[in-house]
């Protein structure tokens, strides 16, 4: 599919070869298969619930095997197409999901960690051991002033947003609150300086105005 979408070529009855191909033939596809075939049908306008049914079918019992990169895209598909989704079983993908991320979360990049906490505040699913975990590495790796060196502050404003939104840190567990808080101390005062203020438009500056009025 990757030459077909680069030339925005769309060739329907192509695309549908390789869905049936990968609906006959999914457990010789490799994590890596998967998430690449994801991403073609994405660039190639070919995606829908059926898709991504087909797709967490094939991933939900193997997502020991995926890269946390690989899980995170599966992540933002089920995000886009959860509509419909009952929130019990919403509930219940995010949960392996998050399983799976906790295994690589350490050799995430910060943008990536910034993607977990939209994509989970987005969904609604409140699982603060990932978010606190997701905290702790940003802390450990990025922590301070190197914030905002690794991420834009536009990002870094979602990112605090994004927990804010889902209940920092009145709604986090005793156990799990001080990564969260700690984080949400420092990405704020990463921001609270005229190089990160500079670096927001006036929806970024609105997620930090309404992140501090809803911590209080």
């Amino acid at each position: 599919l990757q030459p077909f979408v680069a030339l925005q070529v769309r060739c329907k009855p192509l695309l549908q070869a390789v869905e049936s191909h990968f609906r006959g033939r999914a457990s010789t596809y490799a994590p890596r298969d998967v998430v690449r075939l994801l991403h073609g049908l994405q660039g190639a306008d070919y995606i829908g619930v059926g898709q991504v049914a087909l797709l967490w079918d094939v991933s939900r019992k193997r997502l020991h095997l995926f890269a946390g990169q690989q899980t995170l895209a599966l992540a933002e598909a089920l995000l886009q197409f959860r509509h419909g989704l009952p929130s019990a079983e919403l509930h219940r993908r995010f949960r392996l999901l998050a399983l799976s991320l906790q295994r690589s979360i350490r050799q995430l990049p910060l943008a990536s960690l910034a993607a977990i906490a939209r994509i989970w505040a987005l969904a609604g699913v409140h699982d603060w051991r990932l978010l606190s975990a997701v905290a702790k590495v940003a802390l450990d790796e990025y922590g301070g002033a190197s914030l905002r060196e690794e991420v834009s502050p536009e990002e870094l404003s979602k990112m605090i947003y994004s927990y804010i939104k889902l209940g920092a840190p009145l709604h986090v567990p005793e156990h799990l609150l001080p990564c969260v808080h700690e984080f949400l101390l420092r990405g704020l005062q990463a921001l609270e300086t005229a190089e990160g203020l500079s670096g927001l438009d006036s929806r970024g500056l609105l997620r930090i105005l309404l992140s501090a009025a809803m911590w209080g």
